[in-house]
């Protein structure tokens, strides 16, 4: 077998059984997932600030005292969720539901305008408003329950990928 071949061969089991692992870790523990997640999220904004403040010295192009502002608020904004991780969660997910819910009432006003039109599934798309509306107010009501059920989600497709990436890579 060629040695360029065998080292993809073995880079996607290992990838694979990475993802399976990953996607395990994912079900068992969605709340610690959320947390790891979030808390990386946080370092990322953090080290963001400090390399947007680090470029306004370095760079000597065209400065903006707006740099330094948008590095302070991504500074700033990083220790928050690094210090709140589960906050920031609820913040995240209800936003996301007054989204999903104003999605929902345009998709229930789409509908109700395509009734007089013939083959236009009006029903299908109002059923479908009415329950986009309704999963916007679940997220809003109780928004950590919809953080976990995204790890499972997440879980779930990991270990079907990590699984067929297993496969891929045994087939080779």
């Amino acid at each position: 077998m060629n040695e360029s071949l065998r080292r993809t061969k073995s880079s996607t089991i290992i990838l694979g059984v990475l993802m399976l692992l990953l996607g395990i870790g994912f079900l068992i523990w969605p709340g610690a997932s959320t947390e790891f997640l979030i808390l990386c999220i946080g370092w990322g904004f953090v080290i963001a600030g400090i390399a947007t403040f680090i470029g306004f010295f370095v760079n000597s192009g065209i400065r903006s005292a707006w740099d330094i502002v948008l590095a302070i608020c991504e500074f700033v904004l990083g220790l928050l969720i690094l210090f709140f991780p589960f906050a920031f969660a609820g913040v995240f997910f209800i936003f996301l539901g007054v989204v999903v819910f104003v999605t929902g009432i345009f998709d229930i006003i789409d509908a109700l305008t395509l009734v007089g039109v013939k083959g236009s599934l009006w029903g299908l798309w109002l059923t479908l408003g009415i329950m986009t509306l309704l999963c916007g107010v679940f997220m809003f009501i109780n928004p950590l329950i919809w953080a976990f059920a995204l790890m499972w989600v997440a879980g779930f497709v990991l270990i079907f990928d990590g699984i067929t990436e297993i496969v891929a890579g045994a087939m080779m």
